[in-house]
C-alpha cells in the first residue's frame, strides 16, 4: 500500500493493485480487524482520488481504474456485508457526489463486483479463504461460512433496505446523464452502465428494471442516432426479455414493455438505414458499427420471439399430457398463450426481413426465430392449438422466408466485397467463397424444414428463382447476374436432394419437381 500512494508511474501502480488483488483472495482470513479496516479505508480514498480527478493533465488512467475496481470488488466479497456493511452505501455516495467521475466509479465497481463475485462461479465456502475472516464469527464457524461469497452478497443486497432500488435509480440517472451528452465520454458512459444494468437485470428483481422511468430511459437510447446506445438498449432488453419467470408473467411483461413494436422499430430502422447506405456507396463499404448494431436489434427480435415461442411450446407440451417441468411450469394460461400468438404474427414480417439482410450477424441472430417458427408449425399438437388468425398468415411467412433463403443464400457482389470470384488463387477471393458456402449451408437446414413442412412452397421458392435466372434483364435493366443463376440451380438442387427417386428420373416431367428440371 505505501508503493502504491507514493510512487507517480501508472505501471507501479498497476503491479501493486495485482498483487493486493492476489492477496485479498488468498490471504485475506491473515489480516486482523485493525490491518482489514486499514485496508478498506485504503481501497476507499484510492477509488475516491481517482473519481475526483478532474483535471485530464492528472487523470488516472482507465486500466488503473479497472483494477481498483477488481480490488475493490474482491475486498467487499470478503467482506460485505459483516465487515463492510456501508460498501454500496459509500460508492451510491461518492456517484452522487464526484459527478462523472463518481458515475464512472459506481459503473466499473459494479461490474467488477458482478466479475469477481456474483457472476464468479463461486461454489467455495465464503469465496474461498478470504470471507472467513471478514464474515465469519472470530473462534467459531458461522453461518455464513457455509455459503457461497456470490449468495452471500446477493442475499445482503436484498436484505439492505432500499439497496437494490437505489442502485438500480443510479445507473438509470448514469445511462441518463450519458444520453444528454450523446457523443464522447457521455455516449462511452450510457453505454457501460446500459452494460452494467444489462448484468444485475438477470438477478435483480425485474418490477426495479421495467419501471417506467427506467423503460423510458432505454427507450431514448434505442432512438438515438448513435449506434454504440441503441445496440446497448438491445442488449439490455435482451438480459430482461430471457429473465427468468413463469410463461404467464413473461408474455405479460412482454405485452406490458410493448417489445415487439420496439424490437420492430429498432430492426426495420438498421435495415432501411443499411439499405440506404448500401445503394449510396454502390452496394460496398459497409458501416461495421451499423452492422454490429442491427446484428443486436436483430438479437432482441430473435429473443422476444423465441421467449414468446417458448410459451406457446409449453401449451403444445402440456396438450400431449407433457408433465408441467421443463422449463417455468406450470403451463400458460390461455389467455397468455393468445396473446403470445398474436405478437409471433406481428413479429414474424420482420424478422423475415431480418433473414435476408446482407450482414451476416443479422442473419445468424434470427435464424433461430425462423427455426422455432417452423417447428411450431410441425408439431400437430400447436397446430391443433394455432389461433385462426395465426393459421392465415403461416403460409405466407413461410412462402416469404423461403424466398429470403434463397435470396441470402447468393454469392455477394464483387463490387461489394471487393473480390474476384473469377480468381480462385486470390486469397481474399477463397475466404469471401468460404464465408458465402458456410452461410448457405446454415440456411439450408431451415429450407428443408420448411420443404419438408410445405413442399409446394419450396417448389413455388425455386420456380420463382429459376424465372429469375431465365429473364433477359435484372433490375434496372442491367443483364442478369451470374450470382442470380448459381443461386437459382443452388436451391434446384437443394430441392432435389430430398425428393424420392421417381421424380428425379431423366424424362420424368410429370411430377412438379420435374417441370422445373
Amino acid at each position: 500500500m505505501p508503493r502504491y500512494q507514493s510512487t507517480a508511474y501508472p505501471e507501479v501502480r498497476f503491479w501493486c493493485l495485482q498483487t493486493l488483488a492476489e492477496a485479498v483472495r488468498s490471504h485475506h482470513a491473515s489480516l486482523s480487524d485493525q490491518d482489514a479496516a486499514a485496508l478498506r479505508a485504503h481501497v476507499a480514498s484510492w477509488i475516491h482520488d481517482a473519481a475526483t480527478r478532474t483535471d485530464p493533465a492528472t487523470a488516472v488512467p482507465a486500466f488503473i481504474k479497472n483494477k481498483l475496481a477488481q480490488v475493490c470488488a474482491r475486498l467487499a466479497g470478503a467482506e460485505y456485508p459483516a465487515r463492510w456493511p456501508s460498501f454500496f452505501a459509500d460508492l451510491l455516495q461518492l456517484a452522487a457526489n464526484a459527478g462523472d467521475g463518481g458515475l464512472d466509479a459506481l459503473v466499473r465497481v459494479l461490474d467488477a463486483v458482478d466479475d469477481e463475485v456474483i457472476s464468479s462461479g463461486d461454489t467455495q465456502h465464503g469465496h474461498g479463504a478470504g470471507s472467513r475472516g471478514g464474515n465469519s464469527r472470530r473462534g467459531g464457524v458461522g453461518a455464513d461460512d457455509e455459503v457461497p461469497a456470490s449468495t452471500r452478497v446477493k442475499d445482503a443486497m436484498r436484505a439492505e433496505p432500499g439497496l437494490l432500488p437505489r442502485i438500480v435509480d443510479a445507473i438509470r440517472a448514469v445511462i441518463a446523464s450519458g444520453l444528454e451528452r450523446a457523443t464522447g465520454p457521455g455516449a462511452a458512459l450510457a453505454e457501460a452502465a446500459a452494460g452494467c444494468a444489462r448484468r444485475y437485470a438477470e438477478w435483480v428483481d425485474v418490477s426495479l428494471f421495467s419501471d417506467e422511468a427506467f423503460v423510458r430511459t432505454i427507450n431514448a437510447m434505442l432512438a438515438s442516432g448513435h449506434h454504440g446506445l441503441r445496440g446497448a438498449g438491445c442488449d439490455f432488453l435482451v438480459a430482461l426479455a430471457h429473465k427468468g419467470m413463469d410463461h404467464g408473467a413473461k408474455v405479460g411483461l412482454i405485452a406490458r414493455l410493448d417489445l415487439v413494436n420496439v424490437s420492430r422499430v429498432a430492426l426495420n430502422a438498421y435495415i432501411a438505414d443499411g439499405a440506404a447506405a448500401s445503394a449510396a456507396a454502390g452496394g460496398g463499404d459497409d458501416d461495421d458499427d451499423a452492422a454490429e448494431g442491427e446484428g443486436k436489434a436483430a438479437a432482441l427480435a430473435a429473443a422476444v420471439g423465441g421467449e414468446l415461442l417458448s410459451c406457446l411450446r409449453a401449451e403444445a407440451a402440456s396438450a400431449a399430457g407433457a408433465e408441467a417441468n421443463e422449463p417455468h411450469a406450470p403451463p400458460p394460461p390461455r389467455d397468455a398463450c393468445d396473446a403470445a400468438a398474436r405478437m409471433v404474427d406481428d413479429l414474424m414480417p420482420t424478422a423475415v426481413s431480418a433473414l435476408g439482410s446482407r450482414r451476416e450477424s443479422t442473419t445468424m441472430s434470427i435464424l433461430p426465430l425462423a427455426t422455432a417458427y417452423v417447428n411450431r408449425l410441425k408439431d400437430a399438437h400447436a397446430v391443433k392449438l394455432m389461433p385462426a388468425s395465426s393459421a392465415a398468415v403461416a403460409e405466407g411467412t413461410l412462402r416469404a422466408s423461403l424466398d429470403a433463403v434463397v435470396r441470402r443464400s447468393s454469392f455477394p457482389d464483387e463490387s461489394a466485397v471487393g473480390v474476384d470470384f473469377g480468381d480462385g488463387d486470390d486469397k481474399s477471393t477463397r475466404e469471401c467463397e468460404a464465408d458465402a458456402v458456410a452461410m448457405r449451408q446454415e440456411l439450408a437446414v431451415l429450407f428443408r424444414a420448411i420443404a419438408r413442412l410445405a413442399p409446394h412452397l419450396a417448389l413455388g421458392a425455386v420456380r420463382g428463382a429459376l424465372a429469375r435466372a431465365l429473364s433477359l434483364e435484372g433490375g434496372g435493366g442491367e443483364p442478369v447476374r451470374w450470382q442470380t443463376v448459381e443461386t437459382a440451380l443452388a436451391a434446384l438442387h437443394l430441392v432435389g436432394e430430398g425428393a424420392h427417386d421417381g421424380a428425379v428420373k431423366p424424362g420424368v416431367e410429370e411430377s412438379p419437381l420435374g417441370e422445373l428440371v
